[in-house]
């Protein structure tokens, strides 16, 4: 009997019992994802002696008998075993509802670039997943040559080269593939791009979004224009699956008109979608293509699968409640932001953000490293409101932010370090951004860019992330909380076991680490690239980059040659996050 037991359940052929279990992180695998299965005795839970249970191999490649290892059953190139079957990979992502996952939009933004300049449009695509995975691009529904636009990066700064990617072979796992999409103006990508016209919308239009695919669970990012300090005024964004896209969020700009534009783009997955957008303020639409719209009064938009709805004006529709009747995305960004108004220099920004139901009423704020050890920073911050009535405290109490927020509602403070801000309960949700400020007070390092904090709520316990190597500094900022009794440790891959944490409150400990810093110089054994940071408990991470003139000796001015040229300019992004419905608002009218 013993041994017809154990061949039934490494097939798969048995009873089994639902377990229920926390949603987790997708991109380890580590923890399960929802209702799953487990191996019951046919006797009403009572186990033979004989009994072996179907299990997962330590790489989740297999199922094998727990007491005859050797007899292993392998999963497909594009499955993963998970309580000993052999399930789907982008099936597994989808509900793990996370930042990993198999479809994405890449969106290219407004962007003021200055003549002569121009912008190359690139999305990263990091490979999460045990197997290789095998990518696709289309726009318009064309397919995009990959084995022409996409590329690998070896080296850092100076030394970048970007070898060819073989779609045959795939993205192993652990690589990343840059996929240059668009460019246009005097400055190219550094390969060729496939279009140099027809992606980029100037000011509120109609466009089209880049369609990313990948037949494994990936991680992808999106940044204009590529090419670090060459590039002048660079802004990133992590870029959510289909999968965890909403019908309803709050609209959000990167920053207010300040010689440039804030812009919002939205984008569809489906073909006739209805957008319903209630504005705080006047929409300026696009005669003929795009209403107006009145500030309090509804106005809708009807999209196709992939075509994108950009809005750059100088009134904010920041808190502007948006529904659709079916999956939208939403960018919020800026043309390019002088951060505070009347300090240069303007940098471009962007950020993906997510539907209202994955919205925390709990964040902590943890900004970039100083640039300058002589020239301490306040860093600015921004909180949006999602519900009428949200009471806002913070830890320490004295950071001078609103203490009251209403749906639409949203307020800019400063803050001299880290902090916790929280509503009184899950349906008081809200968002908060942090800020780096203009170059031009910090003897031109960096420049203005901003990054949407994420909720403790949906941490990860693993990132696999992507540090743009054309940037000489690299800092992470990492915020871990307690689970159970204890702060377990954070590992990164090419440091070790974090340190130097500072405890803010109760349950949260932060910390920041580098990877380069001044001229392009790795910090131990860290560089620029691919990693991956991971603990037994939840923490959250971001990545923030930013040039410096000590690239070109000291010096910023239009002499510096090119490839040294890396003053005023900044990116950021949060490495990861679960997207996962954790209150119960709805923001606006239903739509039409």
């Amino acid at each position: 009997m013993s041994s017809k037991l154990s061949v039934a359940v490494a097939w798969g052929a048995f009873a089994f019992s639902s377990v229920l279990v926390g949603a987790a992180c997708a991109t380890n695998g580590d923890e399960l994802l929802g209702t799953i299965d487990t191996p019951a005795s046919p006797e009403a839970g009572i186990i033979d002696p004989g009994f072996c249970p179907a299990v997962c191999s330590d790489d989740k490649r297999s199922v094998l008998s727990s007491c005859r290892p050797e007899n292993a059953t392998a999963c497909g190139p594009a499955e993963e075993c998970v309580d000993a079957k052999c399930v789907n990979a982008c099936e597994r992502a989808e509900v793990g509802q996370a930042s990993v996952g198999c479809d994405y939009y890449a969106v290219m933004m407004d962007i003021a670039a200055p003549e002569g300049i121009g912008a190359c449009f690139a999305a990263f695509v990091t490979n999460t997943f045990s197997a290789p995975a095998h990518l696709q691009a289309s726009l318009l529904g064309k397919d995009i040559d990959l084995a022409r636009y996409a590329k690998l990066p070896s080296g850092h700064g100076r030394s970048l080269e970007y070898l060819p990617y073989d779609p045959a072979r795939g993205l192993l796992p652990g690589e990343v593939a840059i996929l240059f999409l668009a460019n246009f103006g005097d400055v190219k990508c550094p390969v060729p791009a496939p279009l140099s016209t027809g992606a980029w919308v100037k000011g509120t239009g109609l466009g089209n979004a880049f369609h990313v695919q990948s037949d494994v669970p990936v991680v992808a990012f999106q940044m204009l224009p590529y090419g670090g300090g060459n590039a002048a005024m660079t802004g990133a964004s992590l870029l959510l699956p289909t999968s965890v896209w909403g019908t309803n969020y709050v609209a959000v700009n990167a920053y207010k008109d300040s010689g440039r534009l804030p812009s919002m783009d939205i984008v569809a997955v489906e073909d006739k979608t209805t957008i319903q957008i209630l504005p705080r303020v006047d929409i300026k639409g696009l005669e003929g293509i795009i209403p107006s719209g009145t500030a309090g009064k509804p106005v809708s938009y009807v999209l196709n699968k992939g075509e994108v709805l950009q809005f750059s004006q100088s009134a904010e529709l920041t808190g502007s409640p948006i529904s659709s009747d079916k999956k939208i995305g939403v960018f919020g960004g800026h043309q390019c932001m002088d951060v505070p108004e009347g300090v240069g220099y303007c940098d471009h920004a962007e950020q993906q953000i997510p539907p209202v139901r994955a919205l925390g009423n709990e964040y902590v704020a943890v900004p970039h490293r100083p640039r300058k050890t002589d020239k301490p920073e306040t860093y600015l911050w921004r909180v949006v409101g999602a519900a009428n009535g949200t009471q806002l405290t913070y830890d320490p109490p004295t950071v001078a932010g609103p203490p009251k927020l209403d749906i639409g509602g949203f307020a800019e403070f400063n803050a001299d370090g880290p902090f916790v801000v929280k509503s009184q309960d899950k349906n008081h949700p809200f968002m908060l951004f942090g800020y780096m400020t203009g170059g031009q007070n910090y003897d031109e390092y960096g420049d203005p860019d901003f990054v949407r904090v994420i909720s403790p709520a949906q941490y990860l316990d693993s990132y696999v992330f992507f540090t743009d190597p054309t940037y000489p500094e690299t800092n992470l900022t990492v915020v871990r909380q307690k689970h159970g009794e204890v702060f377990e440790d954070v590992s990164l891959d090419c440091y070790g076991v974090l340190k130097d944490w500072t405890p803010l409150g109760a349950d949260y400990q932060v910390t920041r680490v580098d990877l380069v810093r001044h001229d392009f110089e790795a910090q131990g054994e860290c560089d620029n690239g691919v990693h991956s940071m991971s603990s037994k408990g939840k923490f959250g991470l971001s990545v923030w980059g930013w040039g410096t003139p000590e690239t070109s000796g000291g010096v910023c001015n239009e002499d510096t040659p090119k490839q040294d040229y890396t003053c005023d300019v900044s990116y950021a992004y949060p490495a990861g996050e679960r997207v996962t419905p954790i209150n119960d608002v709805v923001v606006g009218p239903p739509v039409n």
